[in-house]
């Protein structure tokens, strides 16, 4: 049974050791959703969930709490060639959504990274990664629900972008499907 949401609980740092390849798909700046789209010959977005939940409820499932108020959360996977490759969770603070930024509520299933990246007023700040080891909702999310096997840690990344000043937080992991991990 899916949970929704699964979050985004990790320990997050602003680097961490692993395969140059993996470094080189965490550590860009650019789009992922762009990336994912040039790389595959099908791409799709599967909404898993999108509920705004109050400033009590974001602990118990977001490390993105500090200064946290009552926040948008969209969590999807993104499939490349229908293998799930990433696992994104999005956190958008009620005041960015009441500041002209309404259209984020209202994405259905076009990627959020194509609706950002596309705004002249966009920022991202540095991006911060972190393992989602077996303990993890996304690791068991994955092992529950997306019938996969594997049995190596997932590797993730989050940044806060802002649309004039105004913030939302991205985390997106790769999925052992992706072909991140395999040599």
């Amino acid at each position: 049974m899916l949970e929704f949401p699964i979050g985004n609980k990790a320990c997050w740092q602003n680097r961490v050791q692993t395969s140059e390849k993996l470094e080189s798909w965490l550590y860009d700046d650019s789009s992922l959703t762009k990336k994912l789209k040039n790389l595959c010959t099908e791409f799709e977005l599967v909404l898993l969930g999108q509920d705004t939940f109050s400033k009590a409820e974001l602990p118990q499932f977001s490390s993105d709490t500090e200064n946290s108020e009552d926040s948008l959360i969209r969590e999807v996977i993104l499939y490349c060639d229908n293998k799930p490759w990433v696992y994104a969770h999005t956190q958008i603070p009620k005041r960015t959504l009441e500041h002209g930024n309404q259209f984020l509520s209202e994405l259905g299933h076009q990627p959020l990274g194509e609706a950002l990246f596309s705004q002249p007023n966009m920022k991202r700040d540095n991006i911060q990664v972190a393992k989602f080891a077996s303990h993890s909702p996304v690791y068991r999310f994955v092992e529950n629900n997306l019938a996969i096997s594997f049995n190596h840690d997932l590797f993730g990344r989050r940044s806060q972008f802002s649309l004039d000043s105004f913030p939302l937080v991205v985390t997106e992991v790769f999925l052992p499907d992706s072909f991140l991990y395999h040599v």
